[in-house]
């Protein structure tokens, strides 16, 4: 197996190292597999939605995870792995607190650096989960941004006109 081979295999690895801890904790374990500046996107117009750093999107993930109290299954479908990023898809089955069943689809885009997640973005159905866990649109208070970091190409829609 060739050197760049071998470091996108562990570019994978750590990824699913970090969904398991994402999930499954302890803290301490998730904390160790990102960078001290991690950055951190997620998809939606909630209070969690937008870019945060690493102990903002801590704060959020624990409260989101002392709100869950049934058994939860994650399935990860693709990987890919190029230069120091990985994306994944995978998708979750499980219940809300008020018993509603979940079922929510996600892509994640990682980005990895010395070994640990130096930046990631979460994107996910979050109509499935606002619909499962009673959660309310708040757009009027999130300004996402973009979750583009470099413009590499533009792709323009002309309207087509009659005539012509």
């Amino acid at each position: 197996m060739s050197d760049v081979n071998a470091s996108l295999q562990a570019n994978k690895a750590l990824v699913l190292e970090f969904l398991d801890a994402v999930f499954n904790g302890p803290e301490e374990r998730l904390v160790s597999l990102m960078s001290p500046d991690c950055l951190c996107f997620v998809l939606g117009d909630t209070w969690a939605s937008g870019f945060h750093t690493k102990d903002e999107w801590l704060t959020g993930w624990r409260h989101a995870t002392a709100t869950i109290h049934s058994d939860v299954t994650v399935s990860i479908g693709a990987m890919t792995a190029e230069d120091d990023r990985v994306a994944v898809e995978a998708e979750s089955h499980g219940s809300s607190p008020s018993g509603k069943p979940s079922h929510i689809q996600y892509h994640f885009l990682f980005r990895i650096r010395d070994s640990r997640i130096s930046a990631f973005k979460e994107y996910f159905d979050t109509q499935a989960a606002f619909a499962a866990f009673d959660i309310t649109p708040a757009a009027a208070e999130v300004e996402l941004g973009s979750n583009i970091e470099t413009v590499t190409h533009v792709i323009s829609r002309r309207p087509v006109t009659a005539g012509g």
